[in-house]
């Protein structure tokens, strides 16, 4: 194994994902889930790529409830990165239900990361939606009410047996533009959750991944659930090149508005220094139950970003923090809101402000 991660960093990866590694070491007795010399491998993975590449970067994968999942920190010597698990279920919650207590509550308690090390911030995958993330975050009542909402979206439910012989939930087979549906036929709220959905993960502490289907917007595939007899196939749909072209060029279409919006997102995310991993962030108090807001701020402290985003149908009144009562910028939309106490944010809308 050291053997075939040293020639992919050879080759050039600069990023080093060790899928499901919790399981790696074996012992009779035990249910195999984060022996102590599993994490002690990934400490020698990381020693040995650090001797033959030092910028590679080491990403485990864990599908598991937040506190185990980042355990593979170490002390800041074991991974570099860990897949934010806890994010996707959470954001999915948040606007499928309009209360966004949940992921305001998950974010106030969330830890910085060791030096070095961040959070791989993503929101959908080639993968369902993984619920185990969600366990001590929400209770069986809530996380009943967001499968069933899934499913009337068209979601297939893949399950994971108890220690009593149960099933119960373990990840949400559903392409993540059409989890975003609205629960009225609205296609300019959709295109708004899904962008908004995007433009949090994106704002957050972290490195930020994007899956292709949600770039692009592609919905649905139970086609090729049906032919492959595999849930995961939903969300893994295969274009011909002229199909995607002629799909991503339809003016008005929805897939065409998200990818529009997508590019937008990512190019301006990428020239605010206040989104760098290494960035401070701060929850804030929206006072608001459908509100999330926090704050980002440079490593120089020479910018500060303030995030706001509504998972509400309808619009609603954030109170502004004193520091961002002035003239102020949405850096996604470029455009300019007078001095106030107060800011109107649109339904599934989410705003990068900051100070002008």
């Amino acid at each position: 194994m050291l053997r075939i991660l040293v020639e992919y960093a050879r080759r050039g990866a600069r990023v080093v994902r060790l899928d499901a590694i919790a399981f790696l070491w074996k012992r009779l007795g035990t249910s195999c889930l984060h022996l102590m010399e599993t994490h002690e491998l990934v400490k020698l993975m990381r020693d040995v790529l650090a001797a033959y590449s030092p910028p590679t970067l080491v990403l485990t994968e864990t599908n598991v409830p937040h506190a185990e999942n980042v355990s593979y920190f170490g002390d800041g010597d074991e991974a570099h990165m860990v897949y934010q698990f806890s994010l996707p279920p959470l954001l999915l919650d948040a606007f499928l239900s309009g209360d966004a207590t949940a992921i305001c509550s998950w974010l106030s308690d969330l830890q910085p990361p060791p030096p070095g090390c961040t959070f791989f911030n993503f929101t959908a995958s080639h993968d369902g939606v993984g619920v185990r993330p969600l366990e001590g975050l929400v209770s069986d009542e809530r996380l009943g009410k967001l499968v069933e909402a899934v499913r009337e979206r068209g979601a297939l439910v893949n399950t994971r047996r108890q220690a009593d012989g149960s099933d119960a939930p373990y990840e949400l087979n559903i392409a993540w533009v059409d989890a975003l549906k609205p629960n009225q036929a609205n296609p300019t709220l959709h295109v708004k959750r899904v962008l908004s959905s995007q433009a949090v993960m994106l704002a957050l502490q972290g490195m930020p991944a994007v899956y292709f289907h949600t770039l692009v917007g592609t919905p649905n595939d139970h086609a090729g659930v049906t032919e492959s007899g595999i849930n995961r196939r939903i969300n893994r749909h295969k274009y011909e090149y002229q199909e995607l072209n002629a799909l991503l060029h339809e003016a008005g279409s929805l897939q065409r508005e998200i990818f529009d919006g997508m590019q937008n997102l990512l190019a301006k995310r990428r020239a605010e220094k206040a989104f760098h991993p290494e960035a401070k962030q701060r929850v804030i108090e929206a006072g608001v139950e459908s509100m999330l807001a926090f704050e980002r701020v440079s490593s120089d402290e020479q910018q500060r970003i303030f995030v706001a985003t509504n998972f509400a149908e309808e619009e609603q009144n954030l109170r502004r923090p004193k520091s961002y009562q002035g003239k102020l910028l949405d850096l996604i939309t470029d455009e300019t809101i007078e001095s106030g106490e107060s800011l109107q944010i649109e339904p599934g809308s989410t705003v990068w402000l900051t100070l002008v």
